[in-house]
């Protein structure tokens, strides 16, 4: 983490809790906390309770390099440390109170169209929820590692696109790929491939 990166107070509790210096330090930029109330405050203290089970499976990471993003509903999305590595994150499932991989990337990352107003903001879609940490260790550090420009897009654990640069502007292209990976696959994991294929088709245009 760089020197200059502004951190907040956490709870002595929750810092007794968790013993990864990471863990702690990441979740102590100020970043995660704009627009929240601070972690030391009652609505911080339940914030950090509610994302309690992502950073437990977070405690078994220390040594892989990962980074948080703040997304709606007051979660922490984990994510590839990289930042020209997207789609795909893990973030708790408050319903059911574990651990769900979501696809999650920035389209404006992705397209050199001029002809698309794409926002400036992510999309964030569930795709499956998982009681055992132990299939979302392996789908973490399997799919996470990466230096290039690229995109994993999860329709399931198990199925994942693997996608270049700027995907969303060369669609038969990307249409083959996501294809070929649901194929002989699930009825739940080919809707979610026409559900991202229909969506990154129109993104910005409509």
């Amino acid at each position: 983490m760089s020197g200059n990166v502004e951190i907040v107070d956490l709870p002595d509790s929750w810092k007794k809790k968790f013993k990864s210096k990471n863990l702690k330090k990441l979740v102590a930029e100020q970043t995660m906390w704009f627009g929240r109330p601070f972690p030391t405050s009652r609505e911080g203290r339940r914030i950090l309770e509610m994302n309690a089970p992502l950073f437990e499976y977070c405690e078994t990471l220390d040594d892989f390099d990962y980074a948080f993003e703040p997304v709606m509903g007051n979660l922490f999305e984990l994510i590839p440390e990289n930042v020209r590595r997207q789609g795909a994150g893990v973030s708790v499932d408050t319903m059911r109170n574990a651990l769900e991989v979501d696809i999650y990337f920035f389209p404006y990352n992705y397209s050199l169209d001029e002809n698309r107003h794409l926002p400036l903001t992510y999309v964030r879609i569930p795709i499956v929820t998982v009681g055992d940490a132990s299939l979302i260790d392996s789908f973490v550090k399997k799919y996470y590692p990466g230096d290039d420009h690229s995109a994993m897009i999860p329709f399931s654990l198990d199925r994942v696109a693997e996608l270049d640069d700027f995907f969303i502007d060369e669609y038969e292209k990307t249409e083959k790929i996501c294809h070929k990976v649901v194929k002989g696959g699930s009825e739940q994991e080919i809707k979610n491939c026409e559900f991202f294929l229909e969506f990154i088709k129109m993104v910005g245009l409509e």
